[in-house]
């Protein structure tokens, strides 16, 4: 099974997306824009979970929202990055470096760390899949929305059938999982 959790981005911030996605996408052409129903940020990643991992994954997303209250999920740096070199073939967009902008994603991190295999926290959110521009480079995304997220979700990736299966989700303001 692989399983990762995500934050779903708020429809203000979704749009944004799709403008950047159709900046980005004029300098690779060929390239796979991620369907806006199907865009988030994942944060904890397992791909070769089991139902123990499952269970513990449940876990850290009830713990994190209770760690979120109420409201939308701010992003986690006023710096965003747009990423062609980190992984080849995929179009990223990274936040931070150094993620401190939040004392609540300070917070998010360390329950994270308690939950994952030892990777890491580098939330991102994939853009482009099959991304090949003529140059790679990271480079900074102006014009950031006063936007969010509006989920934190657990999903099963099914690449056999290219789709995400949601297995629970948490607004803002839950406590258990849905």
């Amino acid at each position: 099974m692989r399983l990762f959790l995500a934050l779903v981005p708020s429809p203000t911030f979704r749009e944004k997306l799709a403008v950047w996605q159709e900046e980005f996408s004029k300098k690779a052409p060929g390239c796979r824009p991620v369907a806006p129903d199907r865009l988030h940020m994942t944060l904890l990643f397992n791909g070769k979970a089991g139902e123990p991992d499952r269970k513990r994954l449940e876990e850290a997303g009830l713990k994190l929202m209770r760690r979120v209250g109420k409201g939308e999920i701010p992003l986690p740096s006023s710096r965003i990055f747009f990423d062609s070199r980190s992984l080849p073939g995929l179009g990223v967009l990274s936040f931070g470096p150094d993620l401190s902008d939040s004392l609540l994603w300070d917070d998010l991190r360390e329950v994270l760390e308690e939950f994952g295999d030892g990777r890491p926290f580098w939330p991102h959110m994939t853009l482009f899949r099959r991304f090949s521009p003529d140059r790679t480079e990271i480079r900074p995304v102006s014009d950031i929305p006063d936007a969010g997220f509006s989920e934190l979700v657990l999903f099963e990736s099914i690449p056999e059938e290219a789709r995400y299966l949601r297995l629970r989700q948490w607004p803002p303001e839950s406590s258990p999982p849905t």
